[in-house]
């Protein structure tokens, strides 16, 4: 084959292939995120809850899709008065009155000087679909239950802060 026609040939597939969409620096990853608050103690959460708060509760959910899949949960907790320690922490469907079942469910975040219990971003494993927790949070039908080794527990309900729906999130 000629250097002429090996060329066009390359030009036309280049050609073809930026056509396509699918050019080499293409964003194919899109994300989206949501942040909630509440705190312990209180059903339904109140509108401003202060970081250094007893009770504070936070999560921020966060998904990629596209050319990385990926869910991701990280949490956030101030225990002082509510519970010695964290063996588990849930998010359940429903009210603190009328709970429904585990949509998440985590045991390996620290106590970081004995008050506040954090999960470090944590990839989504359930028990219940990401759609189905996602959306019960987006609803605003789930809150957060806090449970100790002792048997001790504490919830609060969880109202949203911030919502962010997908974007291209190239790096």
């Amino acid at each position: 084959m000629s250097p002429n026609i090996a060329r066009s040939m390359l030009c036309t597939a280049m050609v073809a292939f930026a056509a396509s969409g699918c050019g080499l620096y293409e964003c194919v990853t899109e994300s989206r995120s949501a942040t909630y608050s509440g705190q312990l103690g209180q059903s339904v959460a109140p509108p401003m809850v202060g970081e250094r708060d007893d009770g504070r509760v936070f999560l921020s959910l966060n998904e990629w899709r596209g050319g990385i899949e990926q869910q991701s949960v990280i949490a956030s907790v101030n225990i002082v008065g509510f519970v010695p320690e964290v063996s588990e922490v849930h998010v359940h469907a429903g009210s603190p009155a009328n709970p429904g079942k585990i949509l998440w469910s985590s045991h390996t975040g620290l106590v970081i000087r004995d008050s506040v219990w954090n999960n470090f971003n944590e990839l989504f494993g359930g028990p219940a679909s990401w759609s189905e927790f996602w959306d019960s949070l987006n609803a605003g039908r789930a809150f957060i239950e806090v449970h100790s080794a002792s048997g001790a527990s504490a919830s609060g309900g969880l109202r949203q802060e911030q919502i962010d729906g997908f974007s291209k999130s190239c790096t």
